[in-house]
């Protein structure tokens, strides 16, 4: 008995120093704030460990990729897959004018691009296929579906296949007839066609029997394409013959009705009257234009200024007489009257130049017009005579020009007739010539290994997708729960390193059985933000017996904070959170529990007076409570407090619940002296008061209670409480003057395995939890 004593001893020594190492204090400077953070790189993701814990999901989904690969290879009928190769090639279009007597067209049998991929649609047509799945189910004798071999034998035992020979022997034709694909290899005139089907004989038959009627419809289709050339050549011959014999009758009727002798290429006489008319009415026309152009100008310009009269020579001589005469006119004038006789008579001998001047140029005028007229009258009579002549030629060519179109008839119509008769000779040799552009180069051969399903392909395949999937979901679960670590205080000692506050406690989760909850080997569950109330188990806590792992971690806090508040005997500590549901309140009511389990008289105050719920844990009635002090008249030193301080059914346990709470008067409560007495008298009456608060981002509550307070514990929820609100929190208590105690870190959930809880609670501290029952329990 007392070595197993000293065994537990030993054990719960090395649990405490463990405890220790985990709450280890962070300095924290001596004015309530925090000294600046130190560096600290974000976890990175641990694939490694991450696919180890793993390990059964990757296991489960390779079992499952395993037998679903076995499933779909014993459910999937064997596939056997047959190839021929063909070749296309062009016609000699220059034996016997091939390409220009194809009605088609020369490129209806040229390989080229186009006609290749016409080609390789024909090959897959419905029409050729259909007979080619005839030909085949005519020709072939039944087959009698594979029986050797393990997953032949399960089908046939399963009946997965059909069991009568001519079923299957249908089912094969039209597995191959319904898989049939062409295609060409590269770049050249070589043609692929492959089918599968569930017979290796039925694949390798029906492609053989598609080549085989491909090539048959090819010279169908190219024997069909010279009759109907043939016949349509017959047709044009027979209709051109009848137009050449038409034109030569008529070329006959005319000549005889006419019975003219014609000279088709010489000039006849009246041709060349006709020509000597048209150049004389040429030259009259011109010199009418001429006269007229000359009799114009004389209408139309003073006479003196006519080219006619400025280059007659007479009418100069009297221009120059009549100057002469009115110069010596002039010299007379000068000396003599005009009444003298001189100047009479010489005014008489230049009025009579004058007289005689005007005389010549009326006539030269009056010439001018004559001579106008006369080239008018001449113009007019060679125009008639050169119409006359004209109809007279057009009368005679009439019966030449009637006489040439006969005749172009009938030698149009002996060249079409003839033309048509060579290229009927010449389509009926072609015609009788066989032609195919289409070769077979490497008929199809039965291959009795089947093309799918192969077992140990397909299996491993399956195997391999169900590892890779779990690894998948593995390695997508570490990186989200790294990313949502890198946002909220996940694990032991996280906090205390950015915050700079001591970490007094960690508080692991646990079932409301009492049993360990862990964090899951993988869960999505895990990975959504937020918590759910029934995720946050309320224990008992009236029996720490049924919670063991709990109450040793409570202990451990509530050690911390007396550790570091030794030297003070009487403590008034608010515990807030900065969000709301992160265990606050219950916590709170496991710490009063734990201190008073040490002989202290503890007291709880329910602060939080918008959603109180300390008295609801331990079974109270929250009537008369902190609202009610307030209220009352009574001087705090003079209230009896018995009145309303109710004790728990945990010794030295008290609690002072919310009482009767009116929220219109909570801000001038929280600042209201009343309030600091009345926490001043319980700190003297108690060795601890434990102030719950509301959480701190929203109200100001903890800061306000905090000023007359011995500092404040910030309650964190693992996994919950983000990084961001927290330090925010920090900061405003610290920029407040409250000492910051330190942190708890609530509801952790160690992992599956590897944890130090393992190592310690189900290890050395084995015996401890054997004796209340204890197993780790997953959720």
């Amino acid at each position: 008995m007392e070595e197993q004593a000293q065994k537990k001893e030993t054990a719960v020594n090395r649990l405490r120093t463990v405890t220790a190492e985990l709450v280890r204090p962070v300095p924290y400077n001596g004015n309530g704030g925090p000294v600046p953070p130190p560096r600290k790189q974000d976890e990175k993701p641990n694939y490694p460990r991450a696919l180890w814990d793993g390990k059964f999901l990757i296991v489960a989904l390779a079992v499952l990729g395993a037998g679903y690969g076995t499933f779909g290879v014993v459910q999937q009928l064997p596939t056997y897959r047959a190839m021929t190769t063909m070749e296309l090639s062009t016609p000699n279009q220059s034996f016997m004018g091939r390409g220009a007597l194809d009605p088609q067209g020369s490129d209806a049998y040229t390989v080229n691009a186009a006609n290749i991929q016409t080609q390789l649609r024909i090959l897959v047509a419905p029409g050729l296929l259909r007979r080619a799945v005839e030909r085949v189910s005519l020709e072939s004798p039944p087959i009698a579906p594979p029986s050797s071999g393990l997953v032949s034998r399960i089908r046939n035992k399963f009946r997965l296949i059909p069991q009568d020979n001519m079923d299957f022997l249908h089912l094969a034709v039209r597995r191959a007839g319904g898989s049939v694909s062409a295609r060409q290899i590269g770049t050249t005139h070589l043609l692929e066609l492959s089918c599968e089907s569930i017979s290796a004989d039925i694949a390798s038959n029906f492609i053989n029997a598609v080549a085989a009627e491909y090539i048959a419809q090819n010279q169908q289709v190219y024997s069909s394409s010279s009759t109907r050339t043939l016949q349509w050549l017959s047709t044009q011959l027979e209709d051109s013959k009848g137009k050449m014999d038409d034109a030569e009758s008529k070329l006959q009727d005319f000549i005889k009705k006419q019975g003219l002798a014609f000279v088709l290429d010489q000039n006849t006489l009246a041709d060349s009257k006709l020509k000597d008319l048209q150049a004389a009415l040429a030259t009259s026309q011109s010199d009418r234009i001429t006269k007229q152009s000359r009799y114009e100008l004389a209408k139309s310009s003073p006479i003196d200024s006519l080219p006619e009269i400025l280059d007659d020579g007479s009418l100069k001589n009297l221009n120059i007489g009549i100057t002469s005469l009115r110069k010596e006119r002039a010299q007379l004038t000068a000396t003599l009257t005009a009444d003298h006789v001189k100047v009479k008579r010489i005014d008489s001998q230049i009025a009579e130049l004058e007289s005689t001047l005007q005389r010549e140029k009326a006539n030269l005028v009056k010439r001018i017009e004559n001579e106008y007229d006369a080239a008018l009258r001449r113009e007019k009579l060679l125009s008639s005579a050169y119409n006359g002549q004209a109809r007279a030629v057009a009368n005679q060519a009439d019966g030449a020009a009637q006489y040439a179109t006969f005749k172009r008839d009938v030698e149009t119509a002996r060249l079409s007739y003839d033309r048509l008769l060579q290229e009927y000779n010449s389509m009926a040799i072609v015609a009788a010539v066989p032609t195919n552009n289409v070769r077979v180069i490497d008929p199809a051969v039965p291959v009795h290994v089947p093309y799918k399903p192969r077992p140990a392909r397909d299996i491993g395949m399956m195997t391999g997708l169900g590892i890779a999937l779990a690894a998948g979901l593995l390695v997508l679960k570490e990186t989200i729960r790294v990313k949502k670590l890198s946002l909220v205080f996940a694990s032991p000692g996280h906090a205390g390193q950015v915050l700079n506050v001591p970490e007094l406690g960690i508080i692991p989760a646990f079932h409301p059985d009492g049993s360990l909850l862990r964090q899951p080997s993988f869960s999505f569950r895990a990975l959504r933000p937020g918590i759910r109330r029934a995720d946050m188990a309320v224990p008992d806590l009236t029996s720490w017996s049924k919670q063991p792992f709990l109450a040793e971690s409570i202990r451990h806090a509530v050690t911390s904070i007396m550790v570091r508040g030794h030297n003070q005997p009487h403590q008034m500590l608010v515990v807030t959170s900065a969000s709301p549901e992160e265990g606050k309140t219950t916590l709170i009511g496991n710490i009063g529990v734990a201190m008073a389990e040490t002989g202290k008289r503890v007291l709880m105050v329910d602060a939080d007076l918008r959603a109180p719920r300390l008295h609801g844990l331990f079974r109270l009635d929250k009537k008369q409570g902190i609202s009610d002090l307030y209220s009352s008249d009574i001087p705090i030193d003079n209230i009896v407090m018995g009145d309303y301080i109710k004790a728990t059914n945990i010794p030295n346990l008290f609690l002072l619940s919310s009482g009767e709470v009116q929220l219109e008067r909570l801000g001038e409560m929280l600042f209201s002296q009343r309030i600091r007495d009345l926490f001043s008298r319980l700190k003297k009456e108690y060795d601890f008061v434990l102030v719950d608060t509301a959480p701190t981002l929203q109200f100001s509550d903890a800061r306000l209670l905090g000023q007359i307070s011995d500092g404040v514990i910030l309650i964190i929820r693992s996994g919950v409480s983000s990084r961001e609100n927290v330090q925010l929190t920090v900061q405003r208590i610290a920029e407040d003057g409250i000492p910051i105690v330190g942190t708890i870190l609530n509801h952790w959930q160690p992992p599956l395995h590897g944890s130090a809880l393992d190592d310690y609670y189900l290890g050395a501290y084995g015996p401890y939890g054997s004796h209340h029952g204890l197993s780790p329990k997953t959720s």
